[in-house]
């Protein structure tokens, strides 16, 4: 993602991404960002001053939803399974149905998240206080080789979501979803 800026003369934000594998830039109009900031919300830099009504993150999108018009034009910034959420919960929305659907991230992929059983034992007690008292650098390390088991998405909801998918295209139901990995959103400019 490179930026997104509001345009006011078609009363949208033109969402801006470069495909890192071939650096083509494509141009996305849309009435609504969301922004997926994570289990404990942690906004980018330049977007906590930006709370205007076409721009919310997770936690406020449930009480910003019955303001969405049915045929809406919605990106999801994010990779994690708050964005997953916000994704298929406007999905499958029966009460807002046609929403246009962008999501945005900065990961190559969505990815699983991890729940076996030994790798749950990341999360013990001992493994913690381990954790804690590591040299910063060390779990800098340690933690950039650890995203499936904290930035994935639930092996449920990924199923869910691309049975979604493939249900409405097998169908012949029109999808205006867009899905582009491999971005970052940079810049956010509102009216």
């Amino acid at each position: 993602m490179e930026r997104v800026e509001y345009a006011a003369d078609l009363g949208l934000y033109a969402v801006t991404v470069r495909a890192l594998a071939t650096s083509q830039a494509a141009t996305y109009y849309v009435r609504h960002v969301v922004l997926g900031v994570g289990s404990r919300a942690s906004c980018p830099p330049f977007a906590p001053a930006c709370r205007p009504s076409g721009c919310c993150t997770r936690p406020i999108t449930c009480a910003a939803r019955p303001s969405l018009p049915a045929g809406a034009a919605i990106s999801i910034m994010g990779s994690g399974q708050s964005a997953a959420e916000v994704f298929y919960d406007l999905l499958t929305d029966p009460a807002g149905p046609g929403y246009s659907l962008a999501w945005f991230s900065r990961a190559d992929r969505f990815y699983p998240m991890e729940y076996s059983k030994l790798t749950l034992e990341f999360t013990s007690p001992d493994y913690v206080d381990y954790f804690y008292d590591l040299p910063p650098a060390h779990k800098k390390r340690v933690l950039a080789g650890q995203d499936s088991f904290r930035k994935g998405i639930n092996f449920e909801l990924i199923n869910a979501t691309y049975d979604e998918l493939y249900d409405r295209s097998a169908l012949g139901e029109p999808l205006a979803v867009h899905i582009q990995p491999t971005c970052e959103l940079t810049a956010l400019a509102t009216p």
